[in-house]
């Protein structure tokens, strides 16, 4: 049996950073561009609590402390066609949502795949 595959978005990873990669963790990774580069925004933004700043830079020590144990996926320009073949306008949620489904097409039906999100409106557009 092929392993689970999973997508995170932001609100996710930072919501089980602690246990992401745990003993009990039994599927694959997969981040984007996107996500990185929002939790890079995270750490530094005067806008955000010290504890989401803090929380994001400890996903990413984390991530790159485990660089083996998750996969990463650029987002690409010709994804804003899935966005907008859909009717969504084009955000950084729904280029998460779009790089995900461009990788997720190319698994068989015996793969189980996730996409993995704590932003309720996201979780709509997703499923």
């Amino acid at each position: 049996m092929k392993k689970m595959i999973k997508y995170f978005d932001t609100s996710s990873l930072l919501l089980m950073a602690e246990t992401l990669f745990n003993k009990e963790y039994d599927f694959d990774v997969y981040i984007t561009s996107i996500t990185l580069s929002e939790l890079e925004n995270i750490k530094v933004s005067a806008n955000k609590d010290y504890s989401i700043k803090y929380a994001a830079r400890q996903l990413l020590h984390k991530l790159d402390n485990n660089l083996d144990k998750w996969y990463f996926l650029p987002y690409r320009a010709e994804y804003a066609d899935i966005i907008t073949k859909c009717g969504y306008e084009i955000t950084n949620d729904t280029k998460i949502l779009a790089t995900a489904y461009a990788h997720a097409r190319y698994y068989t039906e015996s793969n189980i795949i996730k996409f993995v999100t704590n932003d309720l409106a996201l979780k709509m557009l997703a499923s």
